[in-house]
């Protein structure tokens, strides 16, 4: 079965198992106001409703959910205690009645709601499992004061969104490094070499930032080196290098963050995340770099080999988004059916995209209306307000992924059965 098959699979909208009942938790009673007291959550049992607080001053006190104010429980939220109280029982001492997220963490908490939410999705296959999801904690987010294991190492290539394979190794001088990466986003790159280093020792290779200005617009990206073949791809060279513009959350996740409308520009805009590292993973194609492949990482690291990347890339004038060279499609399962879905609308900060296969097993067809749909989204054509659109019967794919249609007047209805931040999923509308 394939990757993009057990991804199906997975974000299959069959309703999830029922969660155990649970008793409501304890609500305290003789809640006084205090000053705020800064504090942590320091554990919280999702069956139980109930949770411990450590607060600044060293104390522990315990907490129900109705105490929680527009916001849900998660282990290591930063919080501040507005209100006390007792319950019935004396011996239960005090409890906080009234809590509120500390101001300035609203992002850190949407990152943690975020792996709770895939906990839990991964825990409902299995209801067995659901008593052990204790509030997403992620291993970069513990609290090393109290010596709990510090996971894992952050593997090198955590942050790529790209990698190109390589012949040879890149040249380790920021001025040749600068004429390989010229391109419309950085017509005149500024380099800056960055020297790989950890626990004291220097590693092989290096990062490296790009910098450049349009139009009076700064614009920066960055890439990581290594002299050595990508893990679990070595016959696509002895090198590569990593592409990514930054930051801790992927397009689609920034997207959906409070205040995202004033932070970095959309992905697919003229300084978003897609045309700077179009452009730099363009140039490295198209100059003597010794290019082999060009790797999604977003899109389960499937593999384009260079001619078909570059062709997908377009040329340099291109005004359009390049949206298939950023996306992978293969058959899968959907509620039973075969279907084609798509991988990687992520980078885009699009929903990928599920079509089923009509009957008769028209493959061919499903994987052209999956493009059609990709381009509509990638162009912002098919806005929320849509419950279907119209695609051509015969589309034919061009040079720097343009899709053409033989006849615009041909066509036939696909209905939307589905839409949400993930995944948008297409129906023929007469199947």
């Amino acid at each position: 079965m394939s990757i993009l098959s057990r991804l199906a699979q997975w974000l299959r909208r069959d309703r999830p198992t029922p969660l155990p009942s649970r008793p409501s938790p304890p609500v305290p009673e003789r809640s006084a106001e205090v000053s705020p007291i800064a504090g942590k959550i320091e554990d919280w049992i999702d069956s139980d409703g109930v949770g411990t607080l450590a607060l600044s001053d060293g104390a522990e006190v315990r907490f129900s959910l109705p105490a929680c104010q527009g916001f849900q429980p998660l282990i290591g939220l930063s919080i501040e205690v507005l209100a006390t109280g007792t319950l019935r029982e004396p011996e239960e001492g005090l409890w906080a009645t009234r809590l509120r997220l500390r101001p300035g963490t609203e992002t850190e908490y949407a990152a943690r709601l975020r792996i709770h939410q895939v906990e839990r999705a991964v825990a409902g296959k299995d209801p067995s499992a659901l008593g052990t999801v204790r509030g997403g904690e992620p291993p970069w987010a513990r609290d090393k004061s109290r010596k709990l294991p510090a996971g894992p190492d952050r593997a090198l290539d955590a942050f790529f969104v790209l990698t190109v394979t390589l012949a040879r190794p890149l040249p380790e001088d920021a001025a040749a490094l600068a004429g390989l990466l010229r391109s419309p986003s950085f017509p005149r790159p500024a380099v800056r070499l960055i020297p790989l280093l950890r626990k004291g020792q220097r590693l092989p290779g290096f990062s490296a930032e790009v910098r450049g200005e349009v139009g009076g617009k700064a614009r920066r990206a960055f890439l990581l080196h290594q002299p050595l073949p990508y893990p679990g791809h070595e016959p696509l060279g002895p090198a590569h290098v990593g592409l990514f513009v930054g930051g801790p959350h992927t397009p689609r996740i920034a997207a959906l963050l409070p205040g995202s409308a004033d932070g970095p520009p959309p992905p697919c805009g003229p300084d978003g995340e897609v045309r700077l590292l179009s452009d730099l993973c363009r140039a490295l194609l198209s100059r003597d770099t010794g290019a082999t492949a060009v790797l999604l990482n977003r899109a389960n690291k499937a593999v384009k080999p260079a001619e078909i990347a570059q062709n997908q890339l377009g040329p340099e004038d291109r005004p359009a988004v390049p949206f298939l060279f950023w996306i992978d499609w293969d058959l899968a399962q959907w509620e039973g059916r075969a279907c084609y879905q798509s991988a990687g609308m992520e980078s885009l900060g699009l929903p990928d995209v599920v079509v089923q296969v009509p009957e008769g097993r028209q493959e061919d067809r499903a994987r052209d209306v999956l493009w059609y749909a990709c381009r509509l989204l990638s162009q912002g054509r098919l806005g929320p307000e849509a419950d279907g659109l119209y695609v051509p019967r015969r589309i034919s794919l061009l040079p720097g992924s343009e899709l053409q249609a033989e006849d615009e007047a041909d066509t036939e209805r696909y209905q939307i059965v589905e839409r949400g931040p993930v995944l948008l999923v297409l129906r023929r509308q007469d199947a």
